[in-house]
């Protein structure tokens, strides 16, 4: 796709949106977002210019270069919580002289719109955070686009283990709790059933319902033997998007529905269209701390393996108990967060993740 001689480096634009007059940590709870940046100007293969979609300068300074650039990427937040505001890129974009990337957040909500800029921008390569064979369901009528699927990975700096090996935490859990709308239960199930359960086992447990900065979450890692967790996503791509954004606009408009509501109304049915569930940023970023994962069964994007590289609990919830008791035990568990720290550490950094893309080009 690019051709350049000798060892010269990319010229790369790399875009990114933050809201009008907001402080520059403010992607800090969302440390994936950080972490991409960081790979990107830290790749010894390009020469990148960082620009904020929000910020004026920032934007007439990358205009005034547009055709310099051999490649530019649309990180996930730019095309993530909003359209809007990259949606004004279109016409500029479409003048461009070098390749476009482009990243996709959050791949259950305005799937729509952002399909549509894809294509009225003729993206050159769509990374996508789902599966190949849910990228390619998904992405399918984007036919000027080469799709492939780019998960998250490690930042081995940011993420690693404490100098001491004492944890205060046996079992923990830090983050929110999915909509109605996404159509899933199970990990909720799962938090509650934890928070009830391990106690009994003579577990020290930190559950907390809530997103941290980068670095306190990083640290709240050091400091726990084993975490919880699922898959992230929806099972339910079904049109595109278009069931969820149903179900999405159903719930506001029925703002105290219970979830056998919602799901009896619009997800009887997963047949139809391929899982949207896959591995998230999450799953990585115990890994450098060498914490050890529950994770309820799942493919996890064929990255990481049951008894592997995390204990697996089923979805029913019945053998907990024993998941619980295999996670924290300290033989098990040391052995466990050391293969999969080397194994990772081998393929799944962001480094890595950059190369790949680079390697395309």
């Amino acid at each position: 796709m690019i051709s350049l001689g000798g060892n010269k480096k990319l010229r790369t634009l790399y875009l990114e949106w933050s809201p009008l007059g907001s402080a520059q940590d403010y992607w800090a709870p969302l440390s994936y977002c950080i972490d991409w940046r960081t790979a990107f100007l830290a790749s010894p293969r390009l020469d990148v210019m960082y620009c904020d979609i929000n910020r004026p300068h920032e934007v007439i300074a990358a205009a005034t270069a547009m055709e310099s650039f051999d490649l530019i990427v649309i990180s996930h937040i730019a095309l993530g919580d909003d359209v809007a505001d990259i949606a004004q890129w279109t016409e500029l974009l479409s003048k461009r002289r070098g390749a476009l990337v482009s990243f996709i957040g959050n791949e259950y909500d305005l799937m729509a719109e952002k399909i549509a800029f894809l294509r009225d921008t003729k993206a050159d390569i769509v990374c996508s955070q789902l599966a190949l064979d849910a990228a390619r369901y998904f992405y399918d009528e984007l036919t000027d686009s080469r799709v492939i699927s780019l998960p998250h990975a490690l930042n081995p700096d940011a993420y690693n283990a404490p100098t001491a090996s004492v944890r205060t935490n046996d079992i923990g859990f830090i983050g929110s709790v999915y909509p109605a709308w996404v159509g899933d239960l199970e990990r909720t199930m799962l938090i509650l059933a934890t928070a009830e359960i391990a106690p009994l086992l003579n577990l020290r447990t930190d559950i907390r319902m809530q997103n941290l900065p980068r670095d306190a979450w990083a640290q709240f890692l050091r400091n726990t033997r084993a975490i919880i967790g699922a898959e992230s996503g929806s099972y339910y791509l079904h049109r595109r998007g278009g069931l969820l954004m149903d179900a999405k606009q159903w719930c506001t408009q029925h703002p105290t529905a219970q979830f056998d509501d919602v799901e009896s109304r619009f997800f009887g049915d997963r047949s139809g269209a391929p899982s949207g569930k896959t591995i998230s940023s999450r799953h990585f970023e115990p890994i450098g701390t060498r914490t050890c994962q529950l994770l309820l069964e799942g493919s996890y994007a064929g990255v990481l393996h049951a008894n592997e590289h995390y204990v697996p609990v089923r979805k029913d919830l019945m053998d907990l108990p024993e998941a619980l008791r295999r996670a924290t035990d300290e033989t098990e568990r040391l052995t466990m967060v050391n293969r999969t720290h080397d194994y990772v550490m081998d393929a799944h950094t962001y480094a890595h993740r950059v190369n790949t893309l680079v390697d395309l080009l």
